[in-house]
């Protein structure tokens, strides 16, 4: 069982198999109205019988991407192994937008799951979760970091993959007109996407893919992120939001190699193509410090109107105005907007 992550032997089971309230740790449930969550993965996935599957922190890269159906039940969730048929059934329902989440570092696929969960709950729209492998066993800190940076990597292939699946589908009669499809790349989840735009991963992709591509609280270098991010073609808009006491970010910069990240900042030349909104005034530092690095759930959505409702807007696949004076200032750059609490 060695390289096994084994909180997994909790997480993804056929049938009638949960995992408790206990076993999910730090995340407690949310209050659900929506409770059923996609989950798509590149892992490497070990079968121990007809009920169980184990996930491991590999990329499979010998099969295509699977699907699992996990689904909240009072304390528990239960999961099940689904085809691409069934994904599409449920991107077929007309009246729902979608979001494609890409989560960050150090996530087991039960805490993306719950992570979705919070986002479809608290701005009403459907979530699927790419789940990637990002959490070693052995290891937590800067090995862990370097690990998930190589997974990205190793596992680029299969989020073209994703992304052509995506097309394939919203290009077909089964789109319901009117549904809009975003996607949410946040903290470290964002190197797939300059990745992808580095090595020409997102070529032959539709210019109309994505309503919405969200850059949140993005793990890369801040530097020189204008060329590859004017490379992206693929969505009406790109939104690229910070928080220059982001403190995770910030652990970052100090204990690896990694210069200033664009979720830190986005310093000049931006690019053209992107719509540059800064969190600071609203969030800033705050106390627990993960809440400066993840805004779009939590407190700081319960107690501000303009931030839920700037991340339902965009979530939902539709445009900020950012001429509303009663939720932006401009930045100091005159380019950027700067969201007010």
């Amino acid at each position: 069982m060695k390289n096994i992550l084994i909180p997994f032997l909790l997480i993804l089971l056929l049938n009638h198999h949960a995992v408790t309230q206990h076993e999910v740790g730090k995340y407690r449930l949310p209050e659900i109205s929506d409770p059923l969550i996609p989950l798509i993965t590149n892992r490497l996935v070990d079968t121990l019988d007809h009920n169980w599957y184990v996930l491991k922190n590999k990329i499979d890269h010998r099969n295509s991407l699977k699907i699992f159906l996990a689904e909240v039940h009072n304390d528990s969730i239960h999961c099940a192994r689904a085809g691409e048929q069934d994904l599409i059934d449920l991107l077929a329902v007309a009246g729902h937008n979608w979001l494609l989440l890409v989560h960050g570092d150090s996530k087991i696929p039960v805490d993306a799951a719950l992570r979705g969960i919070d986002i479809q709950n608290l701005h009403g729209v459907k979530v699927m979760v790419f789940s990637w492998p990002s959490k070693m066993e052995t290891h937590n800190g800067l090995r862990n970091f370097k690990n998930s940076r190589q997974n990205v990597e190793e596992g680029i292939v299969q989020f073209r993959e994703l992304l052509l699946m995506l097309q394939r589908f919203r290009a077909s009669d089964l789109w319901p007109e009117g549904n809009r499809l975003s996607m949410l790349l946040h903290s470290l989840g964002n190197y797939y996407l300059e990745v992808a735009a580095g090595t020409g991963m997102l070529s032959g992709l539709e210019p109309g893919l994505f309503d919405n591509i969200i850059i949140n609280a993005a793990s890369v270098d801040q530097e020189g992120h204008a060329q590859w991010l004017e490379r992206i073609d693929i969505s009406k808009r790109i939104y690229v939001i910070s928080n220059k006491d982001d403190f995770n970010l910030r652990g970052a910069r100090l204990f690896t190699s990694a210069g200033k990240q664009l979720g830190s900042a986005a310093d000049p030349p931006l690019a053209g193509n992107a719509i540059y909104v800064d969190f600071s005034k609203a969030v800033g530092l705050r106390l627990p410090i993960y809440v400066s690095h993840t805004y779009f759930v939590g407190t700081i959505p319960q107690k501000s109107d303009n931030i839920k409702r700037f991340y339902s807007l965009i979530f939902n696949g539709e445009e900020a105005d950012l001429s509303d004076n009663g939720m932006f200032m401009p930045g100091g750059d005159g380019l950027s907007r700067v969201i007010l609490f």
